[in-house]
């Protein structure tokens, strides 16, 4: 319940060192004006003469209705920020909403779905099996993993982060095991390398309609799986466009002013209330100000921090999506799917070649036959494949 008090401020808004230094900032522009206020109100103002103790009724209420007025100056340019704030934050969590279930759940969700195909497809546990299926998990990891290096690219400016993140290279994939060797040169030079996964993918399954692996081998189920294939690059493009966008200049802007002026126009108000009330001896208001300087200063401008901090969520700072956890997430997942079709319950294990299988039950699990298509083509085209 209180593990946000003992877990400290990293990966929240308070961990920001420009919010401390402008709160800083705020506070030394009140007491500045706290001092000159006084200064020039007791030696040359209006409270040149005043003396607290033959204060009478009627002083108390203009001192206490001034305090108020001024005070009140910025109420309703408050309400204003607050308001456009709101729906600046609100915009902001829906972006970062989107981004996790409407397109990256949806990617993973796609290769879930096709490796949960292959379990079907595949269900033996031959070498071949075992490859096609480990083969498909891999492009869709790898995928998942480009797109990662892509979204990283968008906010690296200096060298020094490029090569922290293997941006110019993929060296890294290679020694994990999620690309080859040749794979990486094939990929190297490529502008959109987490789109151009799926279509190998695509290209996968055609091949393994053509040396008819799949029991399937209709143009349907080739454009089904393709399809599929298609959705995935959607997504990934999606993301990154919706990364790469900004909010128009005009309103954040506006937004950005009208916050900082509210700020800096609040602290200059402290300061001046505060050494009136010091004059007249009303010191919770000087308390009341103060606390209400420091609350609008930190909770507005942690409204303004939030979306440098989420608008690329798949970057490496604390709050952000972590690949290790989506990736070894995936791949726990789809190697279920694996196990599961190499062992449906219905499969009875370690039977003798004479015993009976019990009824209902089988000794391996269930696959359609695979079907090799057939294709009705001209003596001439048969020519040019022949050549090819």
């Amino acid at each position: 319940r209180f593990g946000f008090l003992i877990g400290g401020a990293e990966g929240t808004v308070f961990d920001a060192p420009f919010l401390w230094i402008q709160l800083m900032l705020c506070l030394l522009i009140a007491a500045a004006t706290l001092a000159i206020v006084y200064v020039y109100e007791t030696n040359i103002g209006m409270y040149k003469d005043y003396v607290w103790e033959e204060r009478d009724i009627i002083a108390v209420f203009e001192h206490l209705t001034e305090l108020k007025v001024i005070a009140g100056l910025t109420d309703s340019f408050v309400d204003l920020a607050a308001f456009l704030l709101g729906m600046y934050l609100d915009k902001q969590v829906d972006i970062w909403w989107e981004l996790r279930h409407d397109t990256m759940q949806e990617l993973i969700n796609i290769i879930s779905s096709q490796c949960m195909r292959a379990s079907v497809y595949f269900p033996q546990q031959t070498p071949t099996s075992q490859a096609n299926k480990e083969l498909l998990l891999r492009y869709g990891t790898l995928s998942l993993a480009l797109f990662w290096r892509d979204a990283h690219e968008v906010d690296a400016w200096d060298k020094r982060t490029r090569k922290k993140f293997h941006l110019d290279d993929l060296d890294d994939l290679v020694n994990e095991g999620l690309m080859t060797e040749r794979e990486r040169e094939l990929l190297i030079k490529c502008p959109v390398k987490s789109q151009v996964v799926w279509t190998w993918i695509g290209s996968l399954w055609t091949k393994w309609i053509l040396d008819g692996r799949l029991p399937d081998a209709s143009h349907e189920m080739q454009s089904d799986l393709c399809g599929e294939c298609e959705k995935a690059a959607d997504r990934i493009r999606s993301m990154l466009a919706r990364i790469n966008t900004q909010f128009p200049l005009t309103y954040t802007h506006l937004l950005v002013s009208i916050t900082k002026v509210l700020i800096f126009t609040n602290a200059v108000i402290c300061g001046y209330v505060s050494a009136i009330a010091i004059i007249g001896h009303y010191w919770y208001w000087v308390a009341v100000q103060f606390v209400n300087l420091i609350l609008l200063t930190v909770f507005y401008q942690g409204i303004l921090h939030i979306y440098p901090a989420i608008v690329n969520p798949f970057c490496d700072n604390v709050s952000d999506f972590s690949w290790k956890l989506f990736h070894a997430r995936t791949v726990n997942q789809c190697r279920s799917f694996f196990a599961a079709g190499e062992k449906p319950p219905y499969v009875v294990a370690d039977l003798d070649d004479g015993e009976d299988v019990p009824e209902g039950m089988r000794r391996h699990p269930a696959q359609m036959p695979p079907q090799l298509p057939i294709v009705q083509i001209s003596s001439t085209r048969m020519k040019l494949f022949g050549n090819q």
